[in-house]
């Protein structure tokens, strides 16, 4: 984090201004269980007040000291840290990260880090909550905001991140997304454009650099797969390789697995109308041509643990496999909830 913020020049700057409050949770209250809360950027604390109305145990966290003195004021679990370091707290330790227009100050690689550390402090199945502002606000700072990367920016000594949807999915990679929302509000009198969202730790959701699972995705549940099998889920056999196809990503695999979805009345004499690279997993997880989805669609990720049996190849992140294979987990799912990751083209 640049030394606007490490030096407090935020706070300094607003702490007794009259902020306008959009406690937008209040919308989503069906997402709050309660539990262990990290607020993670807090500032002042409106949303760490309203979230211990929500029988959450609250952490309060900022890198602001200013920003905690006045959030000590009602709750004294608060810590001082820097969110472009290590978060210090052990594995599996909350129940909810929420970060509420805090994560939109790092660059691509920190930005990549931070994901991979707030799954790491939540529990299985916990919830990682929030809000980043959207590439709308360019518009605002276009004048004096000089690019550093894809949509991160250097204006008038801060850093700042602007985020579209594309961008938001492929950065909660690591989680499985349950939705993404569009708002806007008005902040220091002029309106403000964000997305927010929500996601959960899933430990199938992974580093596709550093997997520990394989996926294939199947519109037939299976209870193993054979090499004659491993092209075709309808009894297929002309895989002349011979080979049982894998992936380290799981969203890849959703979209073979719900490929009955798009399939209707296809005329064989097209080109493809349905695609997917695997020398780069990441939103479109699969490209679709002009195809209305059938939303009730459902097929199955079969599951294997990796193992040296399981060969990737030099230039994708395809693996392959040249034995039967008996999955360790079968799950069923469904095209309603994945059709977020595809991207629908218009082939005419």
């Amino acid at each position: 984090m640049n030394d606007y913020f490490k030096k407090d020049e935020y706070w300094k700057e607003h702490i007794n201004k009259n902020l306008e409050e959009d406690l937008w949770i209040r919308d989503y209250k069906e997402y709050f269980k309660g539990g262990k809360c990290l607020d993670l950027g807090c500032g002042i604390g409106q949303f760490s007040k309203e979230l211990m109305t929500y029988g959450y145990d609250v952490t309060s966290a900022d890198i602001s000291e200013i920003a905690l003195n006045k959030v000590n004021e009602f709750n004294l679990n608060t810590i001082r840290l820097d969110m472009s370091e290590p978060l210090p707290f052990e594995d599996d330790t909350f129940d909810l990260v929420f970060a509420n227009l805090s994560i939109h100050y790092f660059s691509d690689a920190d930005t990549i880090k931070l994901m991979k550390e707030i799954k790491r402090i939540l529990k299985e199945d916990g919830l990682f909550i929030g809000s980043v502002n959207g590439i709308e606000g360019y518009e605002s700072i276009k004048e004096t905001a000089i690019t550093l990367e894809h949509h991160f920016y250097s204006n008038k000594n801060k850093y700042i991140r602007l985020f579209d949807e594309e961008d938001l999915i492929n950065y909660l990679n690591v989680f499985k997304i349950l939705d993404i929302v569009k708002r806007e509000t008005v902040r220091f009198n002029h309106t403000k454009n964000y997305l927010v969202f929500f996601a959960s730790k899933n430990k199938y959701f992974q580093d596709i650099d550093n997997p520990k699972y394989l996926f294939h995705g199947s519109p037939i549940k299976l209870d193993k797969l054979e090499l004659k099998l491993s092209h075709d889920d309808m009894g297929n056999t002309s895989n002349e390789d011979l080979a049982i196809f894998l992936t380290p990503s799981f969203l890849t695999s959703t979209s073979f697995a719900l490929k009955k979805g798009f399939n209707e009345d296809i005329d064989s004499s097209k080109e493809s109308y349905f695609t997917v690279s695997f020398k780069q997993l990441k939103y479109p997880y699969a490209t679709i041509k002009n195809r209305k989805l059938k939303d009730d669609v459902i097929g199955y990720v079969h599951v294997f643990l990796k193992d040296d049996t399981m060969i990737k190849d030099s230039d994708s992140y395809q693996y392959r496999c040249y034995h039967q294979l008996n999955p360790i987990d079968v799950l069923e799912v469904e095209l309603k909830d994945y059709k977020k990751y595809y991207k629908i083209e218009d082939d005419k």
